[in-house]
Parts: structure tokens; sequence; C-alpha cells
């Protein structure tokens, strides 16, 4: 496959920013999937830390007086729960003696635990974290209710998410400005290629009209004069000599007119015309040629195929198209023609079963001045294209070195056969 060099210099840049990017989201997925666990081991390590503090002014102070003095922002409230289920404190005062009723914070099936730990939410709305825990006495059963507020661990996961927001953003703004330097790279690239072909084909202008000036007369006398002189020798030997001054001379011309086509500028006048008609005319022309070198032309064109195009170029093109399958195919071979309607185009095939064409010799086929031919100018199929682009069409190839080769030609579908103002 041939890429442009700007092509690989887009995938050079884009593999290393693929890649970090791709380290950025791992990092930051993986910071955030992260966050709420130490939010809730920070919690539960909080929770521990006050049962602590609880279990040691419980001990130092059975009237739990000295649990007034526990302060802490984080708390919401907590109290101290005996065997029977019994709040012996509470940092509400009017909760003081009341029984709990909720499974969660009784001892029944429970004594074997350690601690345990839940989120709820508060009659108020406050969603906060429950730690239940034993306190460790030598004298009673006691465990601590803790109802911690989670706005600092919330704060965690809150902060991750925000970061993962932002570099998301940033990574997304960062591809988007790099996607348009890109494409604006890209239409630099194909104006700089565009501007490069017109000043080619301005030169080719200028020697085109001097060749035209310059050449294409005098090579018209030349060949007159031999043609001449053809006639009026008798000798078979000298008649062989001018036959090939007149050969060469043809040739000649024939190159001075297909550079003369490939330089001209003026626009196609586009009509409305039928491409099987135009097709089916072209294959008469070369049918001769073809039954002489053992081709079989299978015809498969439909009717009414109505397009936009100019007849001589259409014309122009696949009679070059048809020529080129007939040389492919020296020892004989099966030249399939296909005309049909897809959808808004016109579609033509010329398929040969000949030699086919190399793949290191596909990307540069349509260049001006390349060819694999002994004697072949190489502006056949340069031509070719530049007149589908002045039809606003197209022209592609496809071929294996085994199998022949398909072009394939495109033009805008017509729904009446008027002639366009």
């Amino acid at each position: 496959m041939h890429l442009s060099r700007s092509t690989k210099s887009g995938l050079l840049i884009l593999l290393p920013a693929l890649l970090l990017s791709l380290a950025l989201v791992y990092f930051t997925v993986n910071n955030y999937l992260s966050a709420q666990p130490v939010a809730a081991h920070n919690l539960r390590g909080l929770a521990l830390s006050l049962a602590e503090t609880v279990e040691g002014l419980v001990v130092k102070d059975p009237s739990y007086s000295l649990l007034h003095s526990l302060k802490n922002p984080d708390i919401a409230f907590f109290s101290v729960i005996d065997a029977d289920g019994i709040q012996r404190f509470h940092t509400n005062q009017e909760l003081v003696g009341t029984r709990t009723g909720d499974p969660f914070l009784t001892w029944k099936g429970n004594e074997s635990r350690g601690f345990r730990e839940r989120s709820v939410t508060l009659g108020t709305g406050e969603k906060v974290y429950e730690f239940v825990a034993p306190l460790h006495l030598p004298d009673r059963r006691l465990m601590v209710r803790l109802a911690l507020r989670t706005l600092r661990a919330d704060a965690i996961v809150r902060r991750a998410r925000a970061g993962m927001t932002v570099i998301f953003t940033l990574l997304a703004a960062g591809w988007a400005m790099g996607l348009l330097l890109y494409r604006y790279g890209v239409r630099a690239e194909q104006h700089r290629r565009e501007m490069a072909a017109r000043e080619e084909l301005a030169r080719l202008g200028t020697m085109g009209a001097v060749l035209a000036h310059e050449v294409r007369n005098p090579l018209a006398g030349i060949k007159g004069y031999a043609q001449l002189l053809e006639e009026r020798l008798q000798e078979p030997e000298s008649r062989e000599f001018i036959g090939c001054i007149i050969s060469e001379s043809v040739r000649l011309e024939e190159l001075v007119n297909d550079l003369l086509a490939y330089v001209r500028t003026e626009p196609a006048e586009l009509n409305h015309l039928d491409v099987g008609e135009v097709l089916s005319c072209s294959v008469a022309l070369v049918e001769p040629s073809a039954t002489a070198a053992g081709i079989l032309i299978d015809r498969r064109i439909g009717d009414e195929l109505w397009a936009v195009a100019n007849r001589d170029r259409l014309e122009q093109v696949l009679l070059n198209l048809l020529q080129n399958g007939i040389q492919a195919m020296p020892d004989g071979g099966r030249l399939t023609v296909t005309a049909k309607r897809d959808g808004a185009l016109i579609e033509a095939t010329i398929e040969d079963t000949g030699t086919g064409i190399s793949p290191s010799d596909l990307p540069s086929i349509f260049e001006p001045f390349f060819t694999t031919k002994a004697r072949g100018s190489g502006l056949g199929l340069a031509i070719s294209r530049k007149h589908m682009e002045e039809m606003h069409g197209s022209i592609t190839v496809d071929s294996s070195s085994q199998a022949g080769c398909t072009f394939r030609i495109t033009l805008s579908a017509a729904d009446t056969k008027e002639i366009t103002p």
C-alpha cells in the first residue's frame, strides 16, 4: 500500500499521542475507581480511632460523663448501647434510656462479630456512615454506635471524578485540535500538490505550444514527403525504409497530439448522453482488431444509461481502455464490457484476462509519462483520468498479476436525455 509522506508523518505522530492518551485514560480511570475504596478506608479508620477513644473514656468514667467532651466535626451523633439494646449514652439526651429496635444495633446474633458498618440516610435527609463495634470492658458488655458525616470522604471521590472529567475534556480537546491540525495539514499538502500539478501543466502547456508550432508542422511535411517517395520508389528495400519513416512520423504525431490533449485547459462541454450507446460504438471500432487477436468481447450493456458527459472525451477514454485491454492479451482472451446504473451513478467497466498490472506499478499508472510498454508515451491513462475529472467522474483500476485487470469509470446519472443548459 502506497502512503504519502504527509500520511506517514501523521502516523508517526499519531502513535505516540495514542499511547500517551491511553496511559492517561488508564491512570485517570484507575484513580477514580480506587477513590471510593480509599474514602471508605479513611472513614473506617476514623471510626476505629473514635471507638477506641470512646472505650478509653468509658473505662475512666463509667458514668459516661466524659463522653460529652468528645467533639469531632465528622461526628453526626454517637451512642453507647448495652447488651439489652438500651442506649446508656447518646449525644441527644432525649434518647438516653431508650431501647433500639434495629437488629443491626442489637447484640443478639452479633456476639462473635467484630465491627459492622453501613451507609444510612437520617431523618434530616443527610447521608452518614454508620459504624457499630463492641467495647472491650472487663465488667460489662457495651457497644458504640457512630454516625459519621461523609463530606471529606465524598470530597475524595468528587476530586477524582473532577480530575477524570478534566483529563477526558483535555484529551477530547487535544484530539479535536490535533485532528483539525492534521486535516489542515492534509489540505495544505493537497493544495501544494495541486499547485505543483498546475505549474507542471503550465510548463507542459508551454512546451506543447512549442511542439505544435515547431514540431507538428515540420513533422507533417516529413510525413508527406515520405509518402510521396513511397509512391515513386520501386525498390522493395527503399520502400521499407520509407515505411519506417512514415511509421515513426505517425507515432511522433500521435505523441504531440496526446501531449496537447493532456495540457489542454479549456473546459469540456457537458451534455446528457447515453453511455451505453457510446460504449457500443467504441466496442464496434476496436472489434476487428480484437477478433484478429483472438479476443472474444462479452457485452453486458444496459439500456437508457443517460449521464452528464462530453461525448468526444468519453469516447477517447473508452477507446483507450479497450485498446489497452486488447494489447494486454497478445495470446487471446476475453474482454468483458459492462455498463449499468448504480444509484445516482452510471458505471462502466472493462475487464480483461491479460497479464495484469504489477502491484508496485498500480499507484503510478495514472501519472503522466509512466508506461510499461516499450513504445508507449505514458499519456493514455493520464489523459483518461484528466478527462474523467473534467466530466466530474472518476476512473479506478483493480488488478492482479495473474487475473488481468478491471478499469471502472463512473459518471453522474441524468434522469432525462435533454441537453443540459
